[in-house]
């Protein structure tokens, strides 16, 4: 397939940490046909979400999660354009700089299937709405959800792997109690966790 056709999947997310779920749902969109690449975006330091890891770590968490399971393949990529604040924190924002960056190719915004009741409090729900096609994945369990009117989307009609069934959140919460986490989250994301202490006081 020539470059200036390249379908590129645009997975962003505070990724807080990036575990299991995130690496099964990168594996699914590979595996879906509909794209040729994932670029991978963990969302900056935002002012909506103070609690968040800081970027960085967030970033360095992504990068090893990605290594880890997609080591060599270039269908898999790492940005860190809103990290480094190239692009805004919102989707919106995130679409118009690939858009700029990648004039060429078509791109499709991965959104969680949970999110899709929020997509009219997103900013800019009318730009995102003309802009954006939406690839929408859900969890194991989960429902498909109905689209509100308007949207360009496409619905991955299975979810991501029925081994993997976790959040973010619930992670969080492990860590900090000090669960174990096989199975749950990548070999060295777990040790940079450890390491950098992260989640460690709740």
């Amino acid at each position: 397939m020539s470059a200036s056709l390249k379908r590129v999947a645009l997975f962003g997310g505070a990724f807080d940490p990036f575990h299991n779920g995130h690496l099964a749902t990168v594996s699914l969109l590979l595996s879906s046909g509909l794209i040729d690449q994932v670029l991978v975006v963990p969302c900056g330091d935002r002012p909506d979400k103070p609690h968040t890891s800081p970027a960085a770590d967030r970033l360095a968490m992504a990068h090893l999660a990605v290594e880890s399971r997609f080591c060599g393949d270039s269908r898999v990529q790492v940005s860190d354009a809103q990290v480094a604040g190239r692009a805004g924190y919102a989707t919106v924002d995130l679409l118009s700089h690939f858009k700029k960056e990648m004039p060429s190719a078509e791109l499709l915004v991965v959104v969680g299937a949970e999110l899709v009741p929020e997509l009219h409090t997103w900013r800019e729900p009318e730009t995102l709405k003309q802009l954006a096609h939406l690839l929408v994945v859900r969890r194991p369990g989960a429902p498909e959800p109905l689209m509100p009117a308007g949207w360009k989307a496409t619905m991955l009609l299975q979810p991501y792997s029925d081994e993997v069934e976790v959040s973010s959140t619930e992670l969080r919460e492990k860590i900090a109690a000090g669960e174990p986490l096989q199975g749950l989250l990548p070999a060295p994301v777990r040790e940079y966790c450890v390491q950098k202490g992260l989640y460690a006081g709740g």
